[in-house]
């Protein structure tokens, strides 16, 4: 903001030099001369007690002002930051986001029993002596 503004005030003492005569020298160079040359010393120290005080005024309020302004800059350094993090960050959100979507939904779902193989029934040994159930070679 502060370089627009002293570009701006550039532009103003361009078109007031390039202008000797006109209305705009007039009225930012010819005009304070007048006024500054009709000062008087009373003048000139009202002026001086003027700044004097508006400075003790100012020593007095620049801690509570200093504090307002760190808040006001913090809270715009937030906003960037921000800014910045989630413009970098949204593709790989959206993606994370999916993922859990998919997660919850199969959490979320109730499972279904799964089909299980009957078995086959023992078949029935051939063995002429059932009675002895082991066998050794």
């Amino acid at each position: 903001m502060s370089l627009l503004i002293a570009a701006l005030i550039g532009l103003v003492a361009l078109a007031v030099s390039r202008q000797r005569q006109g209305p705009l020298y007039h009225l930012l160079v010819e005009a304070p001369a007048r006024g500054l040359n009709l000062l008087t010393w009373k003048h000139v120290a009202i002026a001086i007690l003027a700044v004097i005080l508006m400075q003790l005024t100012m020593e007095l309020a620049v801690p509570h002002l200093a504090l307002l302004l760190a808040v006001d800059i913090v809270g715009w350094i937030d906003v960037a930051v921000a800014a910045v993090v989630v413009t970098r960050l949204a593709p790989s959100w959206r993606a994370m986001k999916e993922q859990v979507e998919r997660i919850a939904e199969r959490v979320a779902r109730p499972r279904t029993p799964r089909a299980r193989r009957l078995r086959r029934p023992a078949r029935p040994s051939e063995d002429a002596d059932p009675a002895f159930g082991f066998a050794f070679a």
